[in-house]
């Protein structure tokens, strides 16, 4: 059943950059007249205009992917928060919603933002006209959310999801939005909008007072770039075409290069708040960064996101899936943390576990390492075991061969042994070590193997079974970068700064903008590529990754959108 109308006037584009509405008006809730049909006129508007949060003075126009509007759903509340429920519902709802749109381009060459006019008609149960109202983007993307009447503590306070955009296509789309949420100079909180006394009996009134409905996207885009000078283009001389390396450190004789394979994100928070979360307690100082929130623009630049627990893991990715290249984006959804994290050692170490071991999300970067051999590029399959740095995982397993002083019988009912070779070594992760650490274990522990007790002329075989020797094996621990297979990673920083709450974190609806500079050492190894990555610093090692990461606001480019018929 159709209960409601749309009348669309003069519409223009919807830019979802920024934030949310108050509204002059508070009173109390206006009576129904005759409980006839009541107007309301809605902009959703834009705030492109707003003062940049970007370091370098800029922000950004979104892609028509990021800007579309497939629906919009309204949902109507009493004074109190309760459900203003809509006449001829069932079952009983509060919210209308339209997805009769059409989009037509930018409106203005110099992407000034326009507003989207449109008037509801609500016919609610009762003879008061409703008092507040939030507006929901592209509802259908999300997954928790019903079509059942909602309070407006469900709605803005306790409503998580975990899918704020599509992923369907070439290109993410569908990208969900909301009220945007800020702090008033008195301390006041703004989220839903407060719609009492420009509720109408008729249209024409309605028009004349209309009620702005500022949003923003609940998921944030991140950028990344290789703008450092020491980066070199690949040929197919070297390590092949189209491939950025850098040299990073050396080796024996040889200068070492990490080619960079592609980029992600770590440590990904998982869910995220419908509506953005706010203290107004929060001060500039106390996070770090001038202006927090500006209620003259309808905008906060923090927020509490969704913690981390039993049902909200840490979200991580295997090796093969950072394949984002230089120049392209994503997206992720709000990570912030309440505490800041504190300041490293001076001198600053690199490694220092203050920095790199957290639970912030991860600007990371995939890499192999390479050296030239003669007039020929090689894989560098830099290993370190007990202290010892090795070229080439078939060298070090062939020295833990040696070392281990294991034996096989040449055959079943053999009196003659061998010393077993790199074939039987292979590599397993260790429990309660360190992500990148891995230790050396025998291929077949189902095998008896033997150890010389006696002397090599007159030799003395004592048997060890497969799972003993493996036990030995695993208490040294080695570092094995497989095919030259590491990873660079560093916290995303936010606005604020050093050693502030808000110095590193992932708001709503700002770009991270990360322009890596350069490489340093030889990277965190990764012994299978197969396997998920928790982001780990070597305790000893000298790799970093260096790299300026700008914040942006976030702006759409303007768009017609026809709302109704």
């Amino acid at each position: 059943m159709k209960f409601f109308k749309f009348f669309p006037l003069a519409c223009a584009a919807l830019m979802m950059s920024a934030c949310s509405s108050d509204d002059p008006s508070n009173g109390g809730e206006k009576p129904n007249i005759a409980s006839e049909a009541q107007y309301l006129a809605v902009n959703i508007v834009n705030v492109g205009t707003t003062p940049t949060r970007a370091l370098t003075g800029d922000y950004q126009d979104g892609s028509t992917e990021e800007s579309t509007i497939n629906k919009i759903r309204f949902y109507f509340f009493h004074n109190d928060g309760s459900p203003y429920i809509l006449n001829g519902t069932i079952p009983d709802i509060n919210w209308l919603e339209n997805s009769s749109i059409t989009n037509s381009g930018k409106d203005t060459p110099n992407g000034i933002e326009q507003i989207t006019n449109s008037i509801l008609v609500i016919n609610g149960t009762v003879k008061t006209a409703p008092a507040k109202m939030v507006a929901i983007i592209n509802p259908e993307t999300l997954t928790e959310l019903d079509n059942t009447k909602k309070t407006l503590a469900q709605l803005t306070g306790s409503l998580v999801d975990t899918k704020f955009y599509n992923t369907t296509g070439t290109t993410p789309n569908d990208f969900v939005m909301s009220n945007s949420v800020y702090a008033t100079s008195e301390g006041l909180k703004v989220c839903e909008n407060k719609i009492s006394g420009f509720v109408y009996s008729d249209a024409t009134n309605a028009t004349a007072h209309p009620v702005d409905i500022y949003v923003e996207r609940v998921a944030a885009k991140v950028k990344a770039s290789l703008t450092g000078a020491e980066f070199q283009d690949g040929a197919s001389s070297t390590w092949g075409a189209g491939k950025k390396g850098i040299k990073v450190g050396s080796y024996s004789t040889y200068d070492i290069y990490a080619i960079v394979d592609g980029w992600g994100v770590a440590d990904e928070n998982g869910k995220a708040n419908l509506e953005k979360q706010i203290q107004t307690s929060w001060s500039d100082t106390g996070l770090g960064f001038s202006t927090w929130t500006t209620a003259d623009y309808h905008r906060s630049f923090w927020e509490t996101s969704v913690p981390f627990s039993a049902t909200n893991n840490i979200v991580n990715h295997k090796f093969t899936d950072y394949s984002k290249q230089p120049d392209e984006f994503l997206y992720t959804l709000p990570n912030t943390s309440a505490t800041a994290i504190p300041a490293p050692a001076t001198p600053v170490n690199p490694s220092d576990p203050t920095i790199y071991k957290n639970d912030r999300t991860k600007f990371l970067l995939t890499a192999h390492l390479m050296y030239k051999d003669g007039t020929s590029w090689k894989n560098a399959e830099l290993c370190t075991y007990k202290g010892i740095d090795y070229l080439g995982v078939d060298v070090l397993k062939n020295q833990i061969a040696f070392e281990s002083g294991y034996y096989v019988k040449t055959s079943a009912g053999s009196s003659t042994y061998q010393r077993i070779t790199k074939d039987d070594i292979t590599f397993v992760k260790p429990t309660g070590k360190a992500d990148y650490l891995v230790v050396p274990a025998l291929v077949d522990d189902a095998k008896t193997y033997y150890i010389n007790t006696g002397t090599e002329a007159t030799p003395t075989w004592e048997p060890v079974t497969g799972a003993d020797a493996n036990t030995a094996l695993a208490n040294e621990t080695a570092q094995v970068r497989t095919n030259g297979m590491a990873y660079y990673y560093i916290p995303i920083k936010h606005l604020g700064t050093d050693n502030t709450v808000g110095e590193y974190g992932i708001v709503r609806n700002h770009i991270y903008d990360v322009k890596v500079n350069s490489l340093k050492g030889f990277g965190t190894p990764v012994y299978d590529e197969g396997k998920t990555i928790i982001p780990t610093m070597p305790d000893d090692s000298n790799t970093y990754l260096a790299a300026r990461i700008n914040v942006l606001q976030w702006r759409v480019v303007s768009q017609k959108v026809d709302l109704g018929k």
